[in-house]
């Protein structure tokens, strides 16, 4: 499998990422007008104080999923479902931002997921702090921006232990689908399944350890489960 490498930069917080939100928000607003319910900051950059990436992550609610395609004729490049079903991504880089936009319908899980997460760390120092910690010592690793395939970076996959902690501490509940991006993934998909309490839905897992599915021209990893999260 060919191994790619993409720079990892955790930069220090700043007090202008808000305001790029707001910009691009606008310039949203101005596009979709009406079809728009909300949109959300969320992600590192939503959170004042805490070291990030410089991109800037948004979550669009609109009232129908395709009310957003129109967005690829104003510099957003339409990236597919990836991982999260009826969850669109678009990318936008111009010499101002990179924004990487979430697009979904109310009430999909996708948003209490984020924002839980988002509110979380904007009210709690500690893990905030922690979660800094985490950031920037991963960043420093050599392996950081390795992504073998089409799988996440290793950055990304690093913190998934304690991205599923802080969920856990928000002691709410997320109906979510998605596809597995890595094993650790899997496992916890395992794991949650048999709390039925907390998850009462199947996890499936294809039987062929090569299978590949393939949604919206965009790769999708072998392991598939339904979460509760």
């Amino acid at each position: 499998m060919k191994q790619r490498v993409k720079p990892v930069a955790v930069m220090p917080y700043n007090p202008k990422w808000p305001q790029d939100f707001a910009e691009e928000a606008g310039i949203l607003h101005a596009l979709l007008q009406d079809k728009i319910v909300a949109i959300h900051h969320i992600g590192s950059t939503a959170v004042p104080g805490l070291a990030a990436k410089q991109d800037i992550a948004m979550l669009l609610i609109v009232k129908n999923l395709d009310d957003a395609l129109c967005l690829q004729q104003y510099d957003y490049t339409f990236k597919g479902e990836i991982n999260i079903p009826l969850r669109t991504f678009y990318s936008k880089n111009t010499a101002q931002r990179k924004i990487n936009l979430h697009v979904c319908e109310n009430h999909h899980g996708f948003i209490a997921l984020n924002l839980s997460f988002r509110d979380w760390l904007r009210q709690h120092s500690q893990d905030r702090i922690a979660y800094q910690n985490l950031k920037q010592m991963l960043a420093n690793s050599a392996d950081a921006g390795i992504k073998l395939g089409n799988r996440l970076m290793n950055y990304t996959l690093q913190k998934n232990v304690f991205i599923k902690q802080i969920l856990q501490k928000t002691g709410q509940t997320y109906s979510l689908v998605n596809f597995c991006m890595h094993e650790e993934e899997w496992v916890f998909a395992q794991q949650r399944r048999q709390h039925k309490s907390l998850c009462a839905c199947p996890a499936i897992k294809p039987a062929s350890s090569t299978t590949a599915r393939r949604m919206d021209n965009t790769s999708i990893n072998r392991y598939t489960a339904y979460n509760n999260v």
